[in-house]
């Protein structure tokens, strides 16, 4: 019996000699501060540790006591209390036993009742940082065991290595496979499966932390699982607490994951430790991200459910071991099970006698749900205890505990642990040379880039070329020029036109496709480039334009440099030729403008024409145009009628002036480093490099913080250490956890006026719905602005961020330098000035009966002085909008320019995740709409990601087991050195040497000869479609000799490529060698 440490004496305070400490979280301040007097006003002092000096600890909620201080506990010994008890000894006026008052804490962080029967590992997660530094050889081994089962299920099923799967293409097939289960469903067919989808997603959203590795190493493996797992050591009294079970158990680790540190309702109160289990390769994605709803799971991540489900769609946990292991099952790795345990917070619980399979949510009043056993004398439905909640926020992982029942077949495991990641290389060859012409309207640009392709091997390639455009681009033309041919590309279906060009280079002809791989990501494949052939690929597109400084602003760099983009260029198109990568380097630049002293101009009221005297040429500056509008902040719009159908697209540009109210200034800035593992390297340096920038760009009156943040903490700095500090932090690893300085922020929101953060990050965040969540809610008094890095930067998720922020977005390239001072400038001037976040448009038709218009886009972001909008729109019978922006003559044109533009902003907001919040249902939804967006693209000519430009050049091609040239001469002996001649031309001209095997026909009676040549022995540098072919009869010698000279001539002007006649060659069975 466990006996108060506390003194009793009649002439003592009440607790004099005792010291008490107070774990009271869920209780109101003045409650806190009435119990705490209650006992220093009686003698007794407050302790703040759970040490041998402690007494007695009174606690509000037995739940809320960290693991650390159950341990503190169970070590001295120190009895926990109630409330109550402090309350009755007052009453009293005495010390009354704790005995009568003693709470009980050996189940509160262990494993049920029931389960103090059962051997096992116990798994703990709290943070992601390997305990001590480094992992130990049990945690190892469980980390390396549950990746070893989750990417043998994927090896079951899928054909390509897991590493070469992005996380689009798994969104993207979600979206689909949700789609065909609705039709089958449809048609009462149970056979789809979606199996495996889960796993497959929950790899590869830990390709940051292993930094894309395909053999990332152990510690990397289990900080990729984003929480902390600490083996439980044999023989303490934390682990004895489980080991009286009928089954085998192995291993206990420890698990707190942060995220439900932050969401855990601990408020509902009556939190109870229960037992949950799956598959063992389902821990991957458990430990990353949690438990997950029913509906959830099985609709939009293809977990097979092996609960009943008896009450409707929940979570389900259960109080007894033998029930939990009927839903586990043994792992294929070393056949051993793995079984959770849970704090679930039940709050007010309801009991069910009789099943309900329709719940998807508690009944009113209640917090979950209890399907009671069955029992005698208690009539139920249920064989075992069921309890059922129904939001993941009422789930905190507490354990992983690996066992074993009797029939369980183990087998030996002893995994390796890796240190190190291995690089990878890859080959490339040089672009030639790239041609631009550009034409502008207003705040829009038309550029054609003509580029070129030379095959300097021996043997027919497949060219790939990725190159970065501005989201706002349009692709609307791709053509090529080979051979003295010109092919036009048409827009089909992305399926349809990569079936093609790989159809087309089987075949032997000239294939060209142009893929959008992301929004502003494109790829050209140049396919069958024949060895010394050039190739001259021509894309046209259009773009928005800036304004800078009241004055639009167009620039084009001296040469169009690619974006090297691994996930672009390992795309599998054919499998015919080899593919290689093309870069930049070596290539040439030409350009139709150029900005010299040497020019010829024109211009109307609204036009104006700059031309290149001939001669100029740009230098290695670039090219700049500044075009001065006398009021650049009026409203303007453009309409442009269709030259070959009744449609209107039209324009708006908005570029708004307003003044700043005084209680809108900002004071206060906080810039928001990311220390995370993907920002290593040259990420770490440009976020130093840009964070000084900025420092120095402020105001001195402002004041500045700087929080660096990682995975489990952050760092919060004033202005006056920041500057040292960030000269030399360094990364903290991990993830990106936004969400962790966000929650922090929102606890002291400023006194007055706007907080403004800054963040620099490369966008690859963690959690990212409570992220924006914690953005949406503190909008009224924080705006948030993104400052993107890294060439594989999140620029979606960075804009996305921004405009849930209020803020505004910028991308800071590493290969143009020279802009980032320029850019730091631009982000200061907008979190200095006033913004405004609620923009719409209304447009106004004059005709009744016509269709409502199409805009896009349809939900602007935020607007700030010196920043311009483009609304695009198919408004028909459109003259005016609700600013009463009136267009005049001038402003309306006719042609497709407007066309391709408004189409290109329609699609886009189908690619930018506006459809719905969730993003698998966004691709459900696009999945749904995708006849409309190919319509559209393929109406206008506009490349999107579900569509492709493709261009077949056709060849006439051979047989490429023999090539026959007939030379029939009847005066053989007479002209021989003539026919000879002849020949040697031909391959000559074809650049082989000629080789030559003489037969004798039966039916010329060896007066004739046919020359016969293989593939083989014609060299694999001559293209099957240029074969020298050449029949000859017999004239006079003077005719003759000038039939020959007209057959060379035609020769020339075909590209000394020979076409006749060909006579079919006989069988070769009848032909012998002479």
């Amino acid at each position: 019996m466990i006996q108060c440490k506390c003194v009793l004496s009649l002439d003592m305070a009440l607790f004099q000699h005792c010291s008490v400490l107070f774990e009271l979280k869920e209780l109101p301040f003045k409650e806190k501060k009435k119990i705490k007097l209650a006992v220093t006003d009686n003698g007794g002092k407050i302790s703040f540790v759970a040490n041998k000096e402690c007494s007695l600890i009174v606690t509000s909620d037995v739940s809320s006591l960290s693991p650390g201080r159950i341990r503190n506990i169970v070590k001295h010994q120190i009895p926990v209390v109630g409330l109550n008890y402090v309350q009755r000894c007052v009453e009293a006026d005495c010390l009354l036993p704790v005995e009568d008052f003693k709470l009980d804490v050996s189940s509160t962080n262990y494993l049920p009742a029931a389960c103090k029967d059962t051997k096992g590992n116990l798994y703990s997660a709290a943070g992601g940082e390997a305990p001590h530094g480094a992992l130990s050889t049990e945690v190892g081994q469980f980390v390396e065991l549950l990746w070893q089962e989750a990417l043998g299920c994927i090896d079951l099923i899928l054909n390509t290595p897991v590493h070469k799967i992005s996380l689009n293409d798994v969104t993207r097939a979600e979206g689909l496979l949700i789609q065909v289960q609705r039709k089958i469903m449809e048609n009462k067919n149970d056979e789809l499966s979606l199996k495996s989808q889960c796993v497959i997603r929950d790899i590869l959203n830990v390709s940051e932390m292993t930094l894309g590795s395909t053999v990332p190493s152990s510690v990397g493996k289990y900080r990729a699982l984003r929480c902390s797992i600490e083996a439980v050591p044999k023989g303490s009294s934390e682990f004895e607490t489980v080991t009286s079970l009928k089954v085998q158990v192995h291993q206990i680790l420890r698990v707190d994951r942060a995220p439900e540190l932050q969401s855990f309702k601990r408020e509902l109160g009556n939190i109870k430790p229960l037992l949950h289990s799956s598959r063992p390769h389902n821990f991957v994605g458990i430990l990353s991200r949690g438990l997950l709803m029913p509906c959830v799971a099985v609709s939009q991540h293809g977990i097979i459910r092996t609960d009943a489900g008896n009450l409707g769609s929940g979570i389900y946990f259960s109080d007894e071991i033998n029930t939990t292991l009927k839903y586990s099952q043994c792992s294929l790795t070393d056949g051993s099970r793995l079984v959770l345990v849970c704090d679930v917070a039940l709050g007010r619980c309801k009991d069910f006698r009789k099943k309900d399979l329709t719940l998807i949510q508690a009944p009113e009043g209640h917090d979950s749900v209890h399907g009671v056993r069955n029992a005698p004398g208690l009539q139920s439905e249920f064989m075992d205890n069921e309890y059922v909640v129904y939001s993941p926020d009422q789930v905190k992982l507490k354990y992983v505990v690996q066992l074993s029942s009797q029939g369980d077949e183990l087998k030996s495991f002893t995994p390796g642990i890796v240190q190190s990641d291995e690089p990878l290389s890859g080959q490339q060859i040089p672009l030639q040379a790239v041609h631009v012409k550009c034409k502008l309207v207003d705040l829009l640009a038309q550029v054609i880039i003509f580029q070129k392709y030379t095959n300097e091997s021996s043997m027919p390639i497949e060219a790939k070329y990725v190159f970065p455009l501005d989201d706002s681009a349009a692709v609307c033309g791709f053509e090529a020029f080979i051979n003295g041919k010109h092919v036009v590309g048409q827009v089909k279906e992305k399926e349809t036109a990569r079936r093609e060009y790989k159809q087309a280079i089987e075949k032997g002809h000239g294939a060209y496709l142009m893929d959008q791989d992301a929004p502003d990501v494109f790829t050209i494949s140049v396919g069958n480039l024949p060895p010394g052939a050039t190739v001259l690929i021509k894309v046209t597109f259009v773009s928005e334009l800036i304004v800078k400084d009241g004055s639009i602003f167009f620039s084009l760099p001296s040469s169009v440099a690619p974006w090297q983009e691994s996930a672009a260029l390992n795309q599998t198109t054919q499998v015919t030729v080899e593919k290689v990568c093309v870069t930049d380097e070596g290539a040439s630049g030409t350009f139709a403008l150029a900005l010299t002293s040497k020019l010829l101009s024109s211009k109307t009221d609204c036009k104006a024409v700059v031309s290149v005297l001939p001669g100029e040429v740009m230098g290695p500056e670039g090219f700049q145009l500044l075009v001065t509008l006398t009021e650049v902040h009026v409203p303007r719009m453009w309409v442009e009628q269709h030259p070959n159908k009744d449609s209107q697209a039209c324009m708006l540009v908005f570029y708004p002036n307003f003044e700043a109210a005084s209680s809108d200034k900002s004071d206060e800035v906080v810039l928001l480093l990311d220390a995370s593992q993907s920002m290593k390297g040259e990420s770490l340096n440009s976020a130093r490099m840009i964070a000084l920038q900025i420092l120095k760009t402020l105001d001195h009156n402002v004041s500045v913080n700087v929080i660096f943040f990682g995975t489990g903490k952050f760092i919060w700095f004033t202005r006056l250490e920041t500057k040292n500090f960030i000269k030399h932090f360094s990364s903290a690893g991990g993830s990106t956890e936004l969400w962790r300085p966000l929650r922090a922020l929102s606890l002291l929101p400023p006194s007055s006026g706007m907080r403004n953060l800054l963040l620099l990050s490369d966008g690859h965040i963690q959690n990212t719905e409570l992220t924006l969540q914690l953005l949406r809610d503190n909008a009224p008094h924080t705006r948030l602005f993104t400052c993107g890095l890294s060439p594989t930067a999140n620029r979606h998720m960075l804009r996305a961020l921004a405009q849930a922020g209020g803020g505004a977005y910028e991308f800071f390239d590493s290969k143009s330098k020279h802009t980032w001072s320029e850019k730091v400038a631009s982000q200061i001037k907008r979190l200095q000035a006033p913004g405004a976040s609620s923009v719409s448009v209304k447009w106004q038709q004059f005709n009744p009966t016509a269709p409502p218009p199409v805009q896009a886009p349809k939900q602007l972001h935020a607007l700030f002085n010196d920043c311009h909008t483009l609304v695009f729109g198919f408004v028909p019978h459109c003259t005016k909008i609700e600013t009463m922006v009136s267009t005049s003559e001038l402003q309306k044109t006719k042609g497709t320019f407007l066309h391709k533009l408004t189409a290109r902003a329609i699609i886009r907001d189908f690619e930018d995740g506006s459809l719905d919040s969730n993003a698998v249902l966004h691709e459900e939804k696009k999945a749904e709409l995708k006849s409309f967006v190919i319509e559209l693209s393929k109406e206008f000519s506009v490349l999107s990601q579900f569509t492709s430009f493709v261009a077949i050049e056709e060849r006439v091609c051979f047989p490429d087991s023999l090539f026959y040239i007939s030379l029939v001469v009847h005066n053989y002996w007479h002209r021989k050195s003539c026919v000879f001649f002849h020949i040697l031309f031909l391959c000559f001209n074809l650049g082989v040497r000629r080789r030559e095997r003489i037969y004798r026909h039966p039916r010329t009676d060896c007066r004739g000869r046919c020359g016969l040549f293989t593939l083989h022995e014609l060299g694999s540098s001559v293209p099957c479609n240029s074969f020298p072919i050449c029949h000859l009869r017999r004239l006079s010698p003077v005719e003759q000799d000038e039939e020959m000279a007209h057959s060379l001539r035609r020769g020339r002007r075909k590209g000394g490529i020979f076409s006749a006649a060909l006579p079919p060659p006989p069988p070769p069975s009848v032909w012998a060698p002479h």
